[in-house]
């Protein structure tokens, strides 16, 4: 029914005001009850069927879709569909829940899009939409593993790379297409369709391209399976080979600058929101996509009225403000909170006003030498990091780095993807504080937590290697044989001096089983056994 009102407006186009608010919940709670929830799963809100029409009704103005079931993928849909519609200029979304991810399509894709410069759009309310409806936002796929009918889940807004496969059933995965396709509008005088999209497949039939329709917009399939794999370069083809932009940080450019217009169209969605609940994920979704000049963030901090939600934009936007220099007011601010709230992050030897001199050792850590060990040139491996200690941390910061150098390489080197999620990135079963996540370019380090994930690099030994030779090995493995015997090295941290140089050398199978021959098979060595073969 939902399908046949928006294609009917469309064609007549003459709506200037759509309300389709405060739909009761109770149907499909019902539902749910008689069914089962798990039964629904692969399920969307039909809203979206209404949302997706909204771009093709030229006339509309206000649209008021307050309390209507609408999750993360119908704000994705909206936002995708009043991306760059002209007329509209209100949208009214309180009360769904939107989650983060939601709150984040609106604010990036629709209601601070500076495209068209002559666009009416002037308010967006989401006030109460912070709560999601997704178990696992995440994964995007419901919390149970089957994203079948979600395969958008791997579309990131500062880096879409990835391969998507898409039911093209949902609307949501229809605008996570169109999303693809006008990210490369945006690119294509540097960058040609065939290098950006591989394999397109529909149903199992390859195509080669998508045609544009008299309005400018992309024709999708409705229906069947769409695959394909989308890869957008963030740095040129010298630089993403070349090792001396290893710690290059492609986002801090791609991040949006927001214009005074912008900033004020900002502050009226923020100064709205009455809860600090309702404002936390505005500052979040800011953060990832925008570049805020210290005079804004200012504005944001003056307009918030709690001291934790204060701490927690500053925090938020630390290291991330366009000129710091001019920012050192916050700063001081931040460090008089933190001093009196937070007793171990005081300087060492600093005592709380009327209190006793904070003892030092609770603050010093012993350095972990399998991380003093660390080999950035073999980062391969498993790691559980704490990020409160120093070398922990400093190892967390180079993977990233790593990682973001590993992608473009891959990138420019025409790499298939074989990442865990399809979004080319080096990281698999990241846990942040035992709870999975999926990592992405706008993904932030936190200063604190244990951090657990396994890395793979992309890199192997080139055709012209060659292996090192049976007597440099033999009197490689004689040493280790020796100090093994003699109890003079653990087995563990000859495991460490391996790994720290072996990007110097490469090796054939049968020398890596010289080497497993030295560590018999035992539940003591199995770990062991796998970091050689690693």
């Amino acid at each position: 029914a939902l399908d046949h009102i928006g294609f009917a407006l469309a064609e007549v186009d003459v709506v200037t005001s759509l309300s389709c608010a405060n739909n009761s919940v109770a149907g499909l709670v019902a539902l749910e009850e008689c069914v089962g929830r798990k039964a629904l799963d692969n399920c969307f809100p039909c809203m979206n069927i209404l949302c997706t029409y909204l771009g093709s009704i030229a006339s509309v103005e206000y649209v008021d879709l307050r309390n209507s079931q609408l999750n993360y993928q119908s704000a994705f849909v909206l936002a995708d569909s009043l991306c760059i519609h002209p007329s509209i200029h209100t949208v009214l979304v309180s009360n769904n829940p939107l989650g983060a991810d939601g709150i984040r399509a609106l604010l990036r894709l629709m209601y601070l899009n500076p495209y068209p410069p002559d666009r009416k759009m002037y308010f967006v309310d989401v006030d109460r939409c912070e709560f999601s409806a997704v178990d696992d936002p995440a994964k995007g796929d419901g919390g149970n593993g089957d994203d079948s009918l979600d395969g958008g889940a791997n579309y990131n807004f500062l880096d879409p790379t990835g391969s998507y496969r898409l039911h093209m059933e949902n609307p949501y995965n229809r605008a996570v297409a169109r999303q693809c396709l006008r990210r490369w509008q945006i690119i294509q005088d540097s960058i040609s369709f065939p290098d950006t999209f591989y394999e397109i497949r529909h149903d199992g039939v390859s195509l080669s391209s998508f045609e544009l329709d008299e309005e400018n917009v992309w024709q999708l399939p409705n229906a069947g399976m769409l695959t394909y794999t989308a890869v957008y370069r963030q740095k040129s083809p010298e630089a993403a080979v070349d090792p001396d932009t290893l710690n290059d940080d492609p986002t801090r450019t791609i991040r949006k600058r927001l214009s005074d217009d912008l900033f004020q169209r900002l502050m009226r969605c923020y100064t709205h929101c009455g809860q600090d609940s309702s404002r936390r994920p505005i500052i979040e979704a800011l953060s990832k996509d925008f570049a805020l000049e210290a005079e804004q963030v200012s504005i944001l901090f003056n307009a918030t009225v709690t001291s934790e939600l204060k701490v927690f934009l500053l925090e938020t936007f630390l290291d991330k403000i366009l000129d710091p220099a001019h920012a050192l007011s916050l700063l001081d601010y931040l460090a008089k909170i933190t001093i009196f709230t937070q007793k171990a992050s005081l300087p060492l030897g600093i005592a709380m006003p009327g209190k006793k001199k904070v003892s030092t050792k609770r603050l010093v850590r012993p350095v972990d030498i399998k991380y003093f060990i660390f080999s950035g040139s073999n980062p391969t491996g498993h790691y559980k990091l704490d990020l409160k200690t120093a070398d922990h941390y400093m190892v967390a910061e180079h993977l990233l780095c790593t990682n973001r150098w590993d992608v473009e390489w891959c990138k420019a080197k025409g790499r298939p993807d074989v990442s865990q999620y399809g979004n080319y990135q080096c990281f698999r079963n990241e846990h942040m504080d035992g709870i999975p996540f999926k990592y992405g370019q706008d993904w932030s380090l936190p200063s604190s937590g244990t951090l657990e994930f396994d890395y793979i690099s992309p890199h192997r030994a080139p055709k012209t290697a060659v292996p090192i030779t049976a007597e440099a090995w033999l009197r490689v493995t004689q040493s280790i044989q020796d100090a093994l015997s003699e109890g003079r090295l653990s087995p563990e941290v000859i495991m460490m001096c391996l790994r720290r140089v072996s990007h110097h050398f490469y090796v054939k199978c049968a020398q890596v089983d010289n080497l497993l021959a030295l560590f018999p098979i035992s539940n003591h060595h199995v770990q062991l056994r796998r970091d050689i073969f690693i």
